[in-house]
């Protein structure tokens, strides 16, 4: 009995490893932690390299800011990215996703950087409006500020939650950060990514939590008071610098059963533009261009084949119609 239970707990933990070891290969996260002051809500770990296949397939280096940006010398001055996980493009492989093709039609292909992607996961809307003076004191030589975002649908609460600025604003180095960790925060991070099957496991029960949690009629959003508050947002981020600012809203698509592409677009997206307007701040909806590739090439701007046409994050074609929007209006406003 007892060497029953031996072979069958060695068979386990052999299988384990076994699995485990592939997964270095498909699907390797890598450390990283919160920055509540600092330029984004998280940073990776310094040169590490990030592995993601679930969707798309990708293989990315961390750079030294925690970031993942070609290792190249920063320009004087450049474009500064802001987004979540869709601008980070970790689903591309490196050279595909916009702020590398926008940096390579800025430099003409040399090895330098025009501009610096400052994104990272579930940095939405008031985490951004958030963190932007922060970003703004860390990267202070930004010519252009571009903003992706995905939605504008977010409650009032959230938005009042970003007008909470921080006091100080963190402008230690992320080798800093991570060195000046907590015993018990180095040992997580270890695990993290010596052990990628455990986060594999733990990240499909956090989504699986997320998604029971969604139940009902979303809340109906009053105009006025998001419009107050909005209004203030946009305000205080325009009032942290004089270069030109622009939000890239890139709206949701869905493949309807006759075969057409229909843009499913934010409730708010037109308030939320007609304020940055008055606001001084630009904004740029793709989802036309969205359509117009559809309707000529029946290609979809997110999802890989791996995963469902028309969901989840920016795909090539996504990239490219991004990329192209954001230099029509780097050329509008003379910053290419």
């Amino acid at each position: 009995m007892l060497k029953r239970i031996i072979v069958s707990a060695a068979a386990l933990l052999l299988s384990f490893l076994l699995v485990n070891g592939v997964l270095f290969l498909y699907e390797r996260p890598v450390a990283w932690i919160d920055t509540p002051n600092g330029a984004s809500r998280a940073v990776r770990k310094p040169y590490s390299i990030l592995v993601h296949g679930t969707e798309g397939y990708s293989v990315s280096q961390i750079d030294s800011n925690g970031y993942t940006n070609s290792d190249y010398d920063l320009r004087e001055q450049y474009i500064l990215m802001m987004g979540a996980s869709h601008s980070q493009g970790k689903e591309m492989a490196p050279e595909e996703k916009y702020s590398e093709l926008v940096n390579a039609e800025l430099t003409n292909g040399a090895e330098e950087l025009a501009v610096y992607n400052i994104s990272c996961d579930a940095h939405f809307l008031p985490s951004l409006i958030m963190h932007f003076k922060s970003a703004i004191a860390a990267y202070p030589n930004a010519k252009c500020v571009t903003i992706e975002i995905g939605d504008t649908d977010y409650a009032v609460e959230e938005f009042e939650g970003a007008l909470l600025q921080p006091h100080d604003v963190d402008l230690r180095s992320t080798e800093q950060i991570f060195q000046q960790l907590s015993t018990p925060n180095k040992l997580k991070n270890l695990i993290k990514e010596v052990f990628p099957l455990i986060s594999m496991i733990k990240s499909q029960k956090e989504a699986a939590h997320r998604a029971s949690q969604k139940t009902g009629e979303p809340d109906v959003i009053d105009e006025n008071e998001y419009k107050t508050v909005v209004k203030k947002c946009l305000e205080l981020i325009r009032s942290e610098c004089e270069v030109p600012i622009l939000f890239v809203y890139h709206p949701s698509t869905v493949i309807l059963p006759d075969g057409s592409l229909s843009i499913e677009r934010s409730e708010t997206v037109s308030i939320f533009s007609n304020l940055c307007a008055d606001a001084g701040i630009d904004f740029i909806d793709v989802g036309n261009r969205f359509l117009a590739h559809y309707n000529d090439c029946y290609e979809v701007p997110y999802g890989f084949s791996n995963t469902t046409p028309g969901n989840g994050h920016l795909n090539q074609v996504g990239h490219q119609i991004m990329a192209e929007a954001i230099l029509d209006y780097l050329t509008e406003v003379d910053c290419r």
